[in-house]
């Protein structure tokens, strides 16, 4: 994939996946599964999209600002959030694409107001595995956020099945409103 024989591959890949997802918000459409086999860039291709629909994102928080963040929601395995940061750290520039990691510990150092702001949130099938639970009530979860996310992404989602089957005994909630 990386070798220079190849550039003209992932320059079309890359295009096709941001025409497809450009497409998409002119028709409104309320989602997209990006299924190209592994190394293709569908990581990349994402965070692309997401800096490329920066301005709209905000205007959607500032259109009811109190409980909605211009942030796209990425929720991933554990094993892939590294590569998640690892890819916004090495394609971006600083600051370009901010963003925070909604996991662990590092959660109790979010506030509401920055996961407003930045562009992306970083977090697990876990995670929101636990904010379902509702047994975390002294964490801070994303359900207990009540926001409604510019974007929800799940990465290797054939993870949602175990997440939907796990989840089926417990209390019905809305963990992500998508407005």
């Amino acid at each position: 994939w990386n070798h220079p024989t190849n550039a003209w591959l992932r320059a079309l890949t890359y295009q096709a996946g941001i025409e497809t997802m450009a497409n998409l918000t002119v028709s409104r459409s309320r989602g997209l599964i990006l299924a190209y086999d592994m190394g293709l860039g569908k990581t990349l291709t994402t965070l692309a999209y997401i800096l490329a629909t920066h301005d709209a994102a905000v205007d959607y928080h500032w259109a009811e600002w109190i409980h909605q963040s211009a942030a796209t929601l990425v929720i991933c395995p554990l094993a892939t959030l590294s590569n998640w940061e690892a890819k916004i750290k090495l394609h971006f520039e600083a600051n370009t694409i901010p963003y925070l990691v909604f996991h662990g510990q590092l959660r109790q150092q979010c506030s509401r107001e920055h996961l407003q702001s930045v562009l992306v949130v970083l977090t697990t099938y876990k995670m929101i595995s636990e904010s379902a639970n509702g047994s975390q009530t002294s964490q801070l979860t994303i359900e207990s956020l009540h926001l409604r996310w510019f974007r929800i992404v799940m990465d290797e989602a054939q993870q949602v099945k175990t997440f939907l089957c796990f989840s089926s005994q417990r209390k019905k909630t809305d963990v992500c409103p998508l407005a």
